[in-house]
């Protein structure tokens, strides 16, 4: 085999040297696309979106407290009904006597505590409503019986009612249900505010003197309806 001459193993070298350089450029060239790649992806990755839900309720709920034990008495025999009230603003009739005496014989006196009083404890402005369990006939007998009552705010905290009151004594207790503090209007009727949210329920009862004796009751339900 002929000797390698100096001018060929120079050319040699220098193809090589010039497959050397093209391939680092090229690998390079092929890195940085890499890296640019690999950089847009983890960059696309680092935002999002989040979500906080929260869900709120109203509580309709009303307190009843107090109950109303008009005591034993009977009906004076100068007259043919007595008339008795809860209401210590309660007019009596022009002799000045209601004709109810108690067990006694004392004269009736209206107590500021007989009453019953209704609170808004819920979070929400209600309508409210009552009926009894039975009709003024069947709770007292008696001819002509009657039993009348009237609704206003607690005098501790006026403006409880944004709704509206039937008239003094109108409403007559009975097995229908019938308004409190009510009103069309949404956002109208018993408030909740601590400072106003409570009305007081006053009874006036006119009892005939014929009247059976006997322990009588009689069961008040109050309603709430929400109104906001």
């Amino acid at each position: 085999m002929a000797d390698i001459s100096n001018r060929t193993i120079v050319s040699l070298l220098m193809i090589v040297m010039v497959v050397t350089v093209v391939g680092t450029v090229f690998s390079v060239n092929k890195l940085e696309e890499f890296v640019g790649r690999f950089a847009m992806v983890t960059g696309a990755a680092t935002s999002g979106t989040g979500y906080v839900n929260l869900t709120t309720a109203s509580n309709n709920a009303i307190t009843i407290a107090g109950n109303v034990d008009l005591g034993t008495g009977y009906v004076n025999s100068n007259v043919s009904s007595a008339n008795i009230s809860t209401d210590v603003n309660f007019t009596a009739g022009s002799s000045g006597l209601t004709g109810w005496f108690n067990s006694t014989g004392k004269a009736w006196s209206a107590n500021s505590t007989t009453n019953i009083s209704i609170t808004n404890s819920g979070n929400t402005i209600v309508n409210i409503t009552f009926s009894s369990n039975q009709s003024v006939a069947a709770w007292l007998g008696g001819t002509s019986p009657d039993v009348r009552v009237k609704f206003r705010d607690d005098p501790d905290e006026p403006g409880s009612c944004t709704g509206s009151y039937p008239a003094n004594y109108s409403t007559q207790v009975n097995a229908t249900v019938q308004n409190v503090c009510t009103s069309a209007t949404l956002g109208q009727g018993l408030d909740y505010l601590d400072t106003a949210d409570n009305l007081l329920v006053y009874f006036n009862l006119l009892i005939p003197r014929n009247v059976a004796s006997g322990q009588r009751s009689a069961t008040l339900t109050f309603t709430s309806t929400a109104n906001q």
